[in-house]
């Protein structure tokens, strides 16, 4: 009973998040190139997928590309500490803290108790 309403919470909590960071998502401005310095143009959204301490988050993001670099990206990635990582900083916090202390099978086990996910899989797999 208490796995089952601490996943709905969860849930509830993730929920939130995802139509949190798709509402940012419509908000931004066109960002320049960081390189070149050029507007970079905006490109329908694409699905993302993130572990968060909650669960697994998928939201539809937009994405990115400078026209004369040919190089995209997700800026509110950056801004949030995801650009190159598919766990959020609070989850990767939890799996730093908690690898020292045991086996990576007893880490796995742990996490995925306590946040309902599969920290060490593909975070990019349903």
């Amino acid at each position: 009973m208490e796995r089952a309403l601490r996943d709905r919470s969860l849930g509830g909590g993730a929920a939130a998040l995802k139509l949190l960071l798709e509402q940012l998502d419509g908000m931004l401005p066109t960002p320049e190139c960081e390189s070149c310095g050029k507007p970079i143009r905006r490109h329908p959204a694409t699905g993302n997928s993130f572990l968060t301490r909650l669960c697994r988050v998928e939201v539809e993001r937009t994405y990115f590309r400078c026209r004369s670099r040919g190089k995209g990206h997700f800026p509110p990635n950056r801004a949030l500490g995801l650009e190159g990582s598919a766990i959020t900083p609070g989850l990767a916090s939890v799996m730093a803290e908690t690898v020292p202390l045991m086996r990576f099978d007893a880490v796995r086990r742990h996490i995925a108790s306590l946040y309902g996910v599969d920290a060490y899989s593909s975070p990019l797999k349903s």
